[in-house]
């Protein structure tokens, strides 16, 4: 066959399957988290608790991402015929931004320095919420039309989306992460785990390990209709003064 004809079916091919495994839903606004769809009535937000180098923040925190008016279930996938809800896996704690832009400026450069950077070819219009135990405030991911990813669509990689919002007691600025591996071109759900794992502590941000607990109110039981496949708990990222 000519090369010139195979790259040309190969990438027609790529379209193809890239248009369907990304297919986008219709978009339903919704503002508020009771209007969420949870149908298994499970908890959507954590009251998280951060104390480091005399610094001390709180906010209420979305514990999954969410899609429409329900908790993003990756990609439509299902395993053993669950579907893979998508939980927040990684929190940038943010000490030192004067304001909003300069924060996910700072979360971009830690993810720069992971060799993340932002492309098409992933499913966008996620969102989740930050507030406090009487208002929480939708946050869409940021940029609206990309994935942070360490590798194009066509090959394995590393992607995810973020959300950054300053806490409702204004002293800190909480960037909420979820990240996934897929394999290329097919968009196969690969791990939770391995994309959080990518993640390291660079610049002056410092790793305050994991925390277990939000992963502990949201691990499914054995009757449940969702799977969280191995995801164990969240990074911690801080950023002090």
């Amino acid at each position: 066959m000519n090369t010139e004809i195979f790259v040309v079916k190969l990438i027609l091919c790529w379209i193809i399957l890239l248009s369907v495994s990304c297919k986008h839903e219709e978009t339903i606004t919704i503002n508020n988290i009771g209007e969420i769809q949870n149908p298994y009535d499970l908890p959507l937000v954590y009251s998280f608790r951060h104390s480091g180098n005399n610094f001390n923040s709180e906010a209420t925190i979305g514990i999954w991402m969410f899609k429409n008016n329900h908790i993003a279930n990756w990609l439509g996938k299902s395993d053993n015929g669950k579907e893979i809800y998508e939980p927040i896996n990684v929190i940038w704690i943010d000490y030192v931004s004067s304001n909003e832009n300069e924060a996910k400026e700072k979360v971009a450069g830690f993810l720069a320095n992971n060799s993340f950077k932002t492309r098409d070819g992933s499913s966008t219009g996620y969102f989740t919420f930050v507030g406090d135990s009487t208002v929480l405030t939708k946050v869409k991911q940021n940029p609206s039309d990309k994935t942070w990813s360490d590798g194009s669509a066509l090959v394995n990689n590393n992607h995810g989306r973020i959300f950054t919002r300053k806490n409702n007691i204004g002293n800190a600025f909480y960037t909420l992460g979820a990240f996934s591996r897929e394999k290329g071109i097919s968009h196969n759900f690969i791990s939770f785990n391995s994309a959080r794992n990518a993640l390291h502590p660079n610049g002056n941000w410092v790793n305050e390990g994991i925390n277990t607990n939000i992963h502990n109110i949201l691990t499914p039981g054995s009757f449940s209709g969702f799977s969280t496949k191995d995801h164990d708990g969240v990074f911690v990222f801080v950023l002090y003064p």
